[in-house]
């Protein structure tokens, strides 16, 4: 371990966000921007919470974040510099992750996956988005461009099949989804889409985000039509389209405050885990496997207050 590495490791170990519990299945890592610093805590499997623990780090971007081999991989970048920082198995910090290579004025939103025990990075570029792979040894693969189609895109969702990865973009318009996928050869398929306009032309689609749960693609939608809402649906292996579900109904996980931003995480046993930001909380809820959703729970009442817009979530599947 370097001397820099040993360094980070030891000054984060001093704060509270470095409570030394190993991660286990089914625990659940959720990351939010508060001021400067990232506040840390965890899900357990059992549902209970550990308290916010702090990070002092002024983020600037959305972060991202994946957990692999009960490692948490965290990504965020500040004003000038692309930050990784890795939750070890044992509870502590390492602040000294390699990255990409990146100027600051490349800066932009992140998806973070598992790749095969790999790291896949995608970032925003321009009207598009740019995918780098962690090698064996550490490096980075040289940034490649995601052929989501002609039409520009403002936010993009990563996640993986094995080793294939799936890749989700907003179209810039707010009305369609573009979808592409990269074989474990490194091939990518040509952009489908799916139309998301059903409510006429006063809906906006502000961002989505997908996690792979056996042979099904699970996709989240925030939504703007009367207030910032949540649309779940589906992508089966068919290509076929599940009906769109309101996460929000109250025959689902029930209404929450006006959202600001979410996080999704594939969790065992074919559940999937959301994390939501509101302006006036922190909600989570579960969509177990058999379709139904666990109610919207309060997240500062079990794991302390944060205020924050900007959040990401990340689970062990072990």
């Amino acid at each position: 371990m370097s001397a820099l590495t040993m360094a980070a490791v030891l000054a984060v170990s001093m704060v509270p966000a470095a409570q030394a519990t190993p991660s286990t299945a089914g625990d659940a890592q959720l990351v939010a921007v508060e001021g400067n610093t990232l506040a840390h805590t965890i899900r357990y499997a059992n549902g209970n919470w550990q308290r916010f623990g702090h990070l002092d780090a002024a983020p600037v971007g959305e972060p991202t974040s994946v957990i692999i081999k009960g490692e948490e991989h965290l990504f965020f970048h500040t004003s000038t510099t692309l930050r990784h920082y890795i939750r070890h198995v044992d509870g502590t910090w390492d602040l000294a992750g390699s990255v990409p290579t990146v100027t600051a004025n490349e800066l932009d939103t992140m998806a973070a996956a598992g790749l095969n025990g790999r790291i896949a990075l995608i970032r925003k570029h321009g009207d598009g988005a740019l995918l780098s792979i962690q090698q064996g040894d550490g490096t980075w693969s040289t940034w490649e461009s995601v052929p989501l189609g002609l039409q520009p895109v403002w936010s993009e969702s990563l996640t993986a099949d094995g080793g294939t990865l799936r890749v989700a973009g907003v179209t810039a318009d707010g009305k369609n989804l573009a979808m592409v996928s990269r074989s474990p050869e490194g091939v990518w398929s040509s952009p489908t889409y799916r139309t998301l306009g059903v409510l006429g032309n006063s809906l906006i689609i502000t961002a989505a985000g997908i996690a792979q749960i056996g042979t099904d693609l699970h996709v989240m939608v925030s939504y703007s039509f009367n207030g910032t809402r949540l649309w779940h649906l589906i992508l089966h292996a068919d290509g076929t389209w599940s009906d769109i579900g309101e996460v929000e109904s109250n025959d689902a996980a029930g209404p929450i405050p006006n959202l600001m931003d979410f996080a999704v995480a594939a969790a065992p046993g074919g559940s999937l885990q959301v994390a939501v930001a509101t302006t006036s909380g922190l909600f989570h809820t579960v969509r177990h496997a058999d379709g139904t959703w666990q109610r919207f729970g309060d997240v500062a009442g079990a794991a302390g207050p944060v205020n924050t817009t900007r959040i990401t979530l990340s689970a062990d599947n072990g």
